[in-house]
């Protein structure tokens, strides 16, 4: 189980309004994707990668929305993909959380050096590092299953 894709669904799921969670889902799969797809294509996608069963018309609907507000473009082929404007927002937003989860390991980096009264190696605290995380996104799945059932077909939505 890959639990970065299910912190990144827990993320998504996390709004109230259940169109924009969906929306939210069809852009991070279109930018994982980086290529022209079918509404099918798009529907595996979501299944693969978020282990989420959407119904097409949700689908259908969440697609026309991100169209209009111009983030989403379809090909005369009935293909879907971000919008060159899309793209480029979403790769800023990568790029600041990448530099975000730089500056917080930095951060635990110098409190743990401070405060240890042992000194510890670089791969030691990445180690720690790496644990302390894992354990949060552990807690974080373990208290957000709910959210996934609420998006599962099960749930009857």
């Amino acid at each position: 189980m890959n639990i970065n894709k299910i912190i990144r669904t827990l993320d998504l799921s996390k709004s109230d309004a259940r169109d924009k969670t969906i929306q939210g889902i069809i852009e991070y799969i279109l930018y994982a994707v980086n290529e022209n797809v079918t509404i099918e294509n798009i529907l595996e996608y979501i299944k693969m990668d978020l282990n989420i069963e959407l119904y097409k018309p949700e689908l259908l609907e969440g697609l026309e929305t991100l169209i209009t507000a111009g983030l989403v473009k379809k090909d005369s082929g009935s293909k879907y993909s971000l919008t060159d404007d899309s793209k480029l927002n979403l790769r800023k937003f990568e790029l600041q959380n990448e530099a975000a989860k730089r500056k917080r390991f930095e951060q635990f980096s110098d409190s743990i050096v401070k405060y240890s009264s042992k000194p510890l190696s670089k791969e030691d605290i990445e180690l720690l590092w790496s644990n302390l995380t894992e354990y949060i996104y552990e807690c974080y799945l373990e208290h957000g299953k709910s959210a996934l059932n609420a998006f599962s077909s099960k749930a009857g939505y």
